[in-house]
């Protein structure tokens, strides 16, 4: 079985300075991240979530923008063996409820703006034990450091590696769980 982030391990491995992500600037100028800036940064994340208690049979949902911090999240995330969860956090107010009631994640990674989201709509959010935050308001900060190769965690057998939701533009949204075989 092969592990979903693993194959980010593989492409720094082989291609440590190639571009794996590219963020356009002003004035036609672009910050360009390399695969083994990706990997380094999802290791230091994946060392930091179990040293606030995150692991197997937890559901993780990020409530992070897409970038750089977003990506290094999610595949550290399912590094340590925890389900990703990934949700439109724009939905409606009954929608978010239903979604999260669904899945009953136990830990949150957000931006500061997220864990106000979370504050205002507490009811929804309720299964959320452990808050980490990104930022400087909302939640614990990750404490990272540690850049070390981390070695993926697989989960227990029948767990998904990752549960996404729709966004719900042509109803209500739906989640489809992954494996790591996906």
């Amino acid at each position: 079985m092969t592990h979903f982030a693993s194959h980010l391990d593989v492409r720094a491995g082989g291609s440590p300075g190639a571009a794996a992500y590219v963020v356009g600037a002003r004035w036609g100028r672009f910050t360009a991240y390399t695969y083994a800036d990706l990997a380094r940064a999802c290791d230091e994340r994946a060392h930091a979530l179990p040293a606030r208690g995150v692991g197997p049979g937890d559901r993780v949902l990020v409530l992070i923008p897409p970038g750089f911090e977003f990506f290094a999240s999610l595949f550290a995330v399912l590094k340590t063996g925890a389900t990703l969860v990934l949700m439109d956090p724009s939905v409606s107010k009954a929608a978010l409820e239903r979604c999260l009631t669904s899945v009953r994640p136990t830990a949150m990674l957000g931006t500061p703006a997220a864990h106000l989201l979370r504050r205002f709509r507490s009811r929804a959010f309720r299964s959320v034990k452990l808050a980490l935050t990104t930022g400087w308001w909302g939640g614990t900060r990750l404490a990272l450091g540690d850049a070390t190769a981390f070695p993926p965690v697989y989960p227990p057998v029948g767990e998904p590696a990752a549960i996404l939701f729709t966004s719900g533009a042509t109803g209500a949204p739906k989640g489809c769980a992954y494996t790591h075989a996906h």
